[in-house]
This record gives structure tokens, C-alpha cells and sequence, in this order.
């Protein structure tokens, strides 16, 4: 139901299965422009003031299209994430990676883990623009069938081994995304899922760079 405002919600377990939702709202608010990146940032800063901890996982659930190369011309366009329906705003790749820029400082350390709960944001573009601020970025480089993540089964796994790394969380949510279409809770649906441990990604550069050379040096018999 659209209350037309925005509400915080600390999410509980229950024991039952009705559709109501019976966790307390802990934060409310007017309506929040989604499409906004100051709004993440915010509810970041928020977060760490109300809710401090260790480490952080930073997700962003909404329509994505991931960055490329937008027509046959060439042209390059930056598509974008969490379109606010309201508003019509929409958060940019450089906006979203100024975001988690934003993010490490109030922290204070690197976003342990940032992903995308949405469609073709887990490119090696998207990833660059928060290689300095992320440690683990996770996400899908294709289309994400309607039930995104499996949050249940993945919040089970991690429960089992709270002191699993950041390299370690986003092995675990790969891996319970990609069962979860594969005959598992989602049924069967052709899905990819990635993580990135991004102190490797000037290396990814580096090489990309490299095979860029040598296939611009092959002739055309090769």
C-alpha cells in the first residue's frame, strides 16, 4: 500500500506467514526521492549513526540497466539505477559511485560489500567507478528474473557462519542466487551472478589493456 511517505523498517523474524508486514518502523519520513543519490548517502549516514557496526553491506534494489555502448554508432551513454517512480530522478553510474565514495568516509573504512538487487549492473564500468571505495561489489551482468535475490536462504547461510568475510559473503550470495534458479526456490530460469574482490581490478584494467593491443595488431589473416 502507497502511504505516501517514506518509511525505515527493522526488519525481525516472525512466526507467522501472513503477507502483513509486522516489523516496527523505526524511521519515518516524507516522501525520499530513491532516484536521488544524496538519499543513499543519507540513509548510509543514518545507518551508521543509529545502527553501528563492524562492517557493511551496502544493497540497491531497483531496475538497472549497467553501463555500454547504447547504439550502433558508437555513442557511448551511461545507463543508470534506482528510478524513482515518483520523481522520475535516477541515480547515475559516476552518481552511484560517488555515493559509496561518500559512504567509505562516513563508515570509515571501505563498503565492505556494495550490490545491485537489479538487472545488468555487475560490469567491470560500474564496478571502476567505486574501485577505491568498495571492497566486494556483487550483482548480475544479465537480466534478474522479477524475484531478485533469494534473502532468505541467503541470510540463512551467512547465519550459520557470522564471521565469514566480505570475499566470503559474496561467494555465499552467488552461489545461493544461482541455486535459487537453478531448480531450487525460484524454480528454473537461466540467470548469471558475479562477485568481484576489487583489489584486483587494476589488474582487470591492465590486462584488458593489454589484450586491447594485441587484437588491434592482428592482421586481417590472423
Amino acid at each position: 500500500e502507497d502511504n505516501g511517505d517514506h518509511r525505515s523498517l527493522l526488519i525481525q523474524k516472525d512466526n507467522t506467514n501472513s503477507q502483513n508486514v509486522t516489523s516496527p518502523v523505526v524511521q519515518s519520513l516524507p516522501q525520499v526521492d530513491m532516484g536521488d543519490y544524496h538519499s543513499l548517502t543519507s540513509f548510509v549516514q543514518w545507518g551508521v549513526q543509529n545502527y553501528p557496526a563492524k562492517h557493511y553491506f551496502i544493497a540497491v534494489w531497483n531496475h538497472g540497466n549497467g553501463w555500454h555502448l547504447q547504439n550502433a554508432t558508437g555513442d557511448m551513454h551511461a545507463n543508470d539505477i534506482s528510478w524513482d517512480d515518483n520523481s522520475g530522478n535516477h541515480i547515475t553510474t559516476e552518481q552511484l559511485g560517488v555515493a559509496m565514495g561518500e559512504a567509505a568516509k562516513i563508515i570509515g573504512h571501505k563498503v565492505d560489500i556494495y550490490g545491485s538487487d537489479a538487472c545488468l549492473m555487475a560490469m567491470a564500468e560500474v564496478a571502476g567507478e567505486m574501485k577505491d571505495s568498495v571492497s566486494v561489489f556483487v550483482g548480475s551482468q544479465e537480466t534478474e528474473p522479477g524475484d531478485g535475490w533469494p534473502y532468505a536462504t541467503f541470510l540463512a547461510d551467512w547465519a550459520k557462519n557470522p564471521a565469514m568475510t566480505a570475499q566470503q559473503v559474496g561467494a555465499t550470495l552467488s552461489k545461493d542466487y544461482t541455486n535459487a534458479y537453478s531448480g531450487g526456490i525460484y524454480g528454473n530460469q537461466d540467470v548469471t551472478f558475479s562477485a568481484f574482490d576489487m583489489s584486483h581490478y587494476d589488474s582487470l584494467v591492465a590486462a584488458v589493456k593489454t589484450l586491447a593491443v594485441e587484437l588491434k595488431g592482428l592482421t586481417g589473416d590472423q
